[in-house]
């Protein structure tokens, strides 16, 4: 029974995987980000709710993502779920006097555009899948496939901003096996293997020194670099239940780090133009979650998290071309905390609502902020609602709003082998809208 049961589950868990990891190597990441560009997103309930009490709430198979140890309170005899996202970004990056110095020389005003940008809409996915062994249901077995991390803006090339960046897009792809045992009936463990890709791309314009007049739009060059990297983290999580209406959970996310290595091109007309290998080391953060559920009647349940983000780890992104030379992109990124409240209601079967608010800090401070990550501070509302079609199968749909603070851009870049130096001096105003979809599955 229990070889069986195993090859089961494998294959099951091969086949959705598969047609997932399909879906999401297609799927961008949006605007739409929880601290920094780390993705919240991998819930349709969750979501609903702010994410308020992830760590804790454990009602289906996403919590193999928020929290492991919370399988063990799954029922049937294997759960599923699939979820997408649709997310519709919103931007204004606005001029305050951004300037270009080449030699030494005065500074003169960069020029170009000071306008609306345009973040396509974009989607993202993720799937899950747990079941519990056979005659010994305090052990639970999962599933994760989850884009946790994700970053895509695209600005005009002739835009104020260009040299500090014209485009980047960051995604990576997480595969998760997962356990979870259920040590008595009012605690639980779990835990599991996060292996991890990472694609990013860069792109930004190159000042040309020796242009008449100073660099300018019509004159610049282009430097673009691409790569990717295998990464291997881990995931723990406890469930403890000291009372038939509470719940508590704490779940920790290990940070991963990367060497995402591929080929950069540069290219001034008229000047220079060059290919060669680039690897570019990047370390992502850790997360610490604590979250409390409490069951006010049998249809009221009030959620409550805080979400510790170690992104002091995201200081720099450091290029190491093939000859040799080094390029060291400044982040300076501060470890924050973010806070959520919501809640759910039964209202009666199929039906279930939920809300939910979630202040959200930027790590990134102003002295550093770029366009590339145009963070701010965020608060988010959130509405879900969840109808069960019957017994085996259930329908989860939410709707997020983040309202981001106006922030400043304020970041000095020096181009030593052009002998150029450029402040990029600007504001930035962001927000999103978060459109979730999932279907579940119980047998």
């Amino acid at each position: 029974m229990f070889v069986w049961l195993l090859e089961n589950v494998i294959v099951r868990t091969a086949l959705l995987a598969s047609a997932s990891l399909c879906a999401l190597l297609c799927f961008g990441a949006g605007e739409a980000r929880s601290s920094g560009f780390f993705l919240q997103e991998q819930s349709a309930a969750a979501s609903g709710r702010a994410f308020a009490g992830d760590a804790a709430a454990a009602s289906d198979a996403s919590t193999i993502f928020y929290n492991p140890a919370g399988m063990t309170r799954l029922q049937g005899n294997i759960q599923g779920e699939l979820g997408l996202y649709m997310i519709a970004p919103e931007a204004k990056t606005s001029d305050r006097g951004s300037t270009v110095s080449v030699g030494g020389g005065a500074a003169q005003p960069v020029g170009g555009r000071s306008s609306d940008q345009g973040f396509d809409p974009s989607a993202s996915g993720n799937l899950f899948v747990a079941a519990p062994l056979p005659q010994m249901r305090e052990l639970w077995f999962g599933l994760g496939v989850t884009v946790p991390f994700g970053l895509k803006d695209h600005y005009a090339l002739d835009y104020f901003g260009r040299y500090d960046a014209t485009q980047a897009e960051f995604r990576t792809i997480d595969v998760a096996p997962s356990i979870a045992y259920r040590v008595a009936p009012w605690l639980s463990l779990g835990a599991g293997l996060d292996v991890q890709r990472a694609d990013a791309k860069l792109q930004t314009a190159l000042p040309n020194p020796f242009a008449p007049g100073g660099p300018s739009p019509a004159s610049d060059g282009l430097f673009e670099a691409s790569g990717g990297d295998w990464g291997v983290g881990f995931n723990v999580g406890v469930l403890v239940q000291p009372t038939d209406r509470l719940r508590v959970g704490f779940s920790y996310r290990s940070g991963i780090d990367h060497t995402l290595k591929g080929d950069s091109s540069t290219e001034i007309p008229g000047v220079t133009a060059s290919a060669q290998g680039v690897a570019a080391s990047l370390k992502l953060p850790d997360v610490a979650s604590l979250g409390a559920a409490f069951d006010i009647t049998p249809a009221l349940t009030l959620l409550a998290q805080a979400d510790y983000y170690g992104w002091s780890r995201f200081q720099d992104i450091r290029l190491k071309f093939a000859d040799g030379t080094e390029q060291v992109i400044p982040q300076n990124f501060r470890n924050t905390v973010g806070v959520s409240l919501g809640a759910e209601w039964k209202v009666a079967m199929p039906w279930t609502l939920r809300a939910g608010v979630e202040f959200d800090p930027t790590p990134s401070p102003g002295s550093n902020r770029s366009t590339m990550i145009p963070d701010s501070n965020r608060t988010w509302l959130a509405l879900g609602v969840s109808y069960d079609v019957n017994e085996h199968i259930a329908i989860d749909m939410s709707y997020a709003h983040d309202f981001s603070a106006a922030a400043q851009i304020n970041r000095t870049d020096s181009f030593p082998t052009l002998s150029t130096t450029v402040s990029t001096k600007g504001t930035t105003e962001n927000s999103s809208n978060v459109v979730g979809l999932a279907m579940r599955v119980r047998y």
